[in-house]
């Protein structure tokens, strides 16, 4: 992910190749999840304890979310699309349980704070080259990501842990991640990833008393180093010493809603009770491809109750990081939090990167919940039909997610000129989601 984090050889004017090639990436690291839990019984008896450990009320809110979305794909617009897109996500779900027996959390926070740096560096190329050689800079000359939207829902789910990494280590050079980030978000005028980085931030801070002035030191000392970082490297300081323009204000603040008022009513007058199915939103969108809202996306895709059953876990989660005492939960808590925050005004929980982070946090903060003491009655005869349901869904997520990838890649990425369409629109892929479908009547 670091790699493709600063991407030198795959540049800006290949867009469908810059998006599509990280979807291959996260598709191929659920594939190998999935090979694991068919092929390992060990693998398998991890990921039934695990989900065992879960709580009675996130359990029952997370299996009929899973049932009724199926139900809801089966009977949808498009059966095969729905059928495909479930076992999608059935295998993120798989995906999210083999990554909490990752044991390396020192490799995981050090790979975090270089993806930062690493992507200020993407920002930092983009920019110095079209001042140097372009017409000048703007949130959309940067490097490794399709727009400048999907780097911030990348680093919605690193700003917090970052702090985190500078609270426990007292190390200076810890600074330089955050200062990256804030920079990052100074220079493309995020405006969403602020309002969801403080709220969380905000929410560590009432939470966490042992730490909360040292929370407090270390975002508002970074946030003013980042903005001055931002005016010398980045923008408005390098334009005019290049180009002579110093047209930008200094807060570059933007007053518009970018549309998203518009899209979300739209989204809702696409609303059924039982949902469209999979794909149903990008395939009969006039506005945009995402609803740019998860809770939305849920609710036109899979229906009303699995949007309720959403929004009945993240209630669940906000309920128990509050109750949590130990910092690092809590850090991994207000993560979670932010990045469903951040989902509700962009597409956090759709673009590959920022769902991959995601799905690594979740399992992150899953390990951390207190464990559960094992039930040994009737074991033998659970296990073995646990391990059948374990290795059927997830040789039905492999075939899924193999039947989607080969059919990109055999065409190409759809790059032939018949398929260039008028404005690329990313969705699973950056454009040419929909061809050949067939509606359900």
């Amino acid at each position: 992910m670091s790699l493709f984090s600063f991407n030198l050889f795959i540049l800006p004017d290949q867009p469908v190749l810059l998006y599509d090639y990280k979807r291959v990436f996260f598709c191929a690291l659920i594939v190998i999840s999935c090979l694991l839990l068919t092929l390992s019984h060990s693998t398998r008896k991890d990921a039934i304890n695990k989900v065992s450990s879960l709580s009675s009320l996130t359990k029952l809110l997370v299996f009929p979310f899973f049932l009724i979305s199926l139900t809801s794909n089966i009977f949808g617009l498009y059966p095969t699309r729905g059928f495909i897109d479930f076992f999608y996500y059935t295998g993120i779900f798989l995906l999210i349980i083999t990554l909490t027996k990752n044991k390396h959390n020192k490799v995981n926070y050090e790979l975090f704070s270089l993806i930062s740096i690493l992507c200020y560096l993407s920002v930092f190329m983009g920019f110095t080259v079209t001042n140097l050689y372009g017409d000048g800079s703007s949130i959309w000359t940067i490097l490794s990501y399709f727009n400048p939207r999907m780097l911030n829902q990348v680093q919605v789910w690193l700003i917090i842990p970052c702090i985190y990494i500078a609270l426990v280590s007292k190390s200076k050079k810890s600074y330089i991640p955050i200062i990256a980030n804030f920079t990052i978000m100074y220079a493309l005028e995020a405006r969403g990833l602020f309002v969801a980085v403080v709220g969380g931030i905000a929410i560590w801070c009432l939470l966490n008393s042992k730490y909360r002035l040292e929370i407090l030191k270390v975002t508002f000392s970074c946030l003013i180093i980042g903005y001055l970082i931002k005016l010398v490297t980045l923008s408005p300081i390098p334009s005019f010493i290049f180009n002579g323009e110093f047209s930008e204000s200094i807060l570059g603040i933007r007053s518009s809603d970018s549309g998203r008022v518009a899209l979300w009513r739209h989204a809702l007058e696409m609303v059924t009770f039982w949902g469209n199915g999979g794909d149903a939103f990008v395939c009969n969108s006039t506005l945009n491809s995402r609803p740019h809202n998860s809770i939305l996306l849920v609710m036109v895709n899979w229906g009303v109750i699995p949007a309720f059953l959403y929004i009945g876990l993240i209630i669940h989660l906000f309920l128990k990081v509050i109750k949590t005492k130990r910092t690092k939960s809590q850090m991994l808590g207000v993560t979670l939090l932010s990045g469903i925050a951040y989902s509700l005004i962009s597409g956090v929980l759709d673009s590959p990167f920022s769902l991959l982070l995601g799905c690594v946090f979740l399992s992150l903060y899953w390990e951390k919940l207190p464990k559960k003491r094992k039930s040994k009655k009737k074991g033998n005869e659970n296990n073995l039909i646990y391990h059948l349901i374990i290795i059927v869904i997830a040789i039905l997520s492999i075939s899924s997610i193999s039947l989607k990838l080969t059919e990109r890649i055999t065409n190409n990425h759809y790059l032939a000129d018949e398929y260039i369409p008028e404005i690329y629109k990313p969705q699973f892929w950056l454009g040419n989601n929909c061809l050949d479908n067939t509606k359900n009547n």
